[in-house]
């Protein structure tokens, strides 16, 4: 225990000697809040809540997880997110002569559309053709794990319906990468855009990519593809070539409805998994 007050020290002091530098809109901030959240804190924390991880995760083997292995993960974590700190101040050093923080989505020039129509529409075409087939011939695997793993809280077939469903390296890649990036282009497309084909194939890709990345039967991945999604529509609003006549709408309304949206999808994803038969 004692290492784990050293490292929750040390890491809440470089936190607040580097905030300047972390709490920015930028790439780095995001990895590094992000990495926190999801991972840095739960392993921190994980010494002081062992008894209630032992009660409420009783179908995963915790026992087997050592004093030594969670020390070592600890300073593995914390060392490694350091790291990146550094290297990171580092570089702004070498290439500005001095650390400085950078805003991202202080954009002063207008955002470039050199996006290629034929190869966007030539991705989305083979891609849905490859998610037709693989989708038709795992429909048994994802019936399963939606009906009796996801909805019937089966630890077995969820496992069972994930390790199946993503034994294809292809359709992760697609799934957790390809389509959610496809998808924002398509917000951009759209925002940018009067045409109705672009805001269909929008609304298409959205509703498929999160019911795909829901079928993955994690939250993780769904819950940063609606974080990802909500940041890119505030910055291709506040920065769109496209001035719509109709409606005048402010930027607080446009971050409340994105707030809206993916709150409402959250939750039903917790309705979903906390459902009982």
């Amino acid at each position: 225990m004692g290492i784990t007050y050293i490292l929750i020290f040390v890491l809440l002091l470089h936190v607040y000697l580097f905030r300047k530098l972390i709490f920015k809109w930028n790439v780095f901030s995001v990895f590094f809040i992000a990495t926190l959240i999801f991972s840095i804190i739960g392993i921190l924390l994980f010494p002081f809540i062992k008894p209630f991880v032992y009660q409420e995760f009783w179908t995963f083997k915790v026992s087997l997880i050592t004093d030594a292995q969670i020390i070592k993960t600890q300073c593995i974590s914390v060392g490694g997110v350091l790291m990146v700190l550094y290297s990171y101040s580092l570089v702004l050093m070498f290439v500005h002569g001095k650390i400085i923080t950078i805003n991202h989505l202080k954009i002063n020039v207008p955002i470039v559309d050199n996006l290629s129509k034929s190869n966007y529409y030539f991705i989305l075409f083979c891609i849905a053709i490859f998610l037709f087939v693989y989708i038709i011939l795992k429909r048994d695997t994802l019936i399963f794990g939606l009906f009796d793993g996801l909805i019937g809280r089966d630890s077995n077939a969820l496992l069972s319906s994930r390790k199946s469903i993503t034994s294809n390296y292809l359709y992760v890649i697609i799934t957790y990468n390809l389509l959610p990036f496809l998808t924002i282009i398509s917000l951009y497309v759209t925002i940018n855009s009067k045409s109705s084909l672009n805001k269909f194939i929008f609304l298409l890709l959205l509703f498929t990519s999160i019911i795909l990345i829901l079928l993955l039967f994690q939250k993780r991945p769904l819950i940063l593809f609606l974080l990802c999604f909500a940041l890119a529509g505030y910055v291709f609003k506040k920065h769109s070539n496209f001035k719509k006549v109709k409606k005048i709408r402010s930027r607080k309304y446009v971050i409340r409805r994105f707030i809206f949206i993916g709150l409402s999808l959250f939750f039903l994803l917790m309705l979903l998994y906390y459902s009982r038969n």
